[in-house]
């Protein structure tokens, strides 16, 4: 499957819901730079999942030498 961008909206929103209506005390700047940490590694992790359960990748290859089958294409995933 190829990137989509209304799945990774989806689960973006569903990420940042976790966030709306935590109790953190916005006097505590150690508590608020933590909370504000933890909701962009939330973020972050969705968006490196979706990258990794559905890019997909193509290129070309071309070798070096005297191997047979010098040129030709390759697909894979990120990993």
């Amino acid at each position: 499957m190829a990137l989509d961008k209304d799945i990774l909206g989806q689960d973006l929103y569903n990420a940042s819901l976790l966030y709306n209506d935590e109790e953190v005390d916005s006097e505590d700047e150690a508590a608020m730079e933590e909370y504000r940490l933890n909701f962009w590694k939330a973020i972050a992790n969705k968006i490196i999942e979706h990258i990794t359960a559905n890019a997909e990748v193509s290129v070309n290859v071309t070798t070096t030498g005297t191997a047979t089958a010098q040129t030709g294409t390759g697909t894979g995933t990120i990993a």
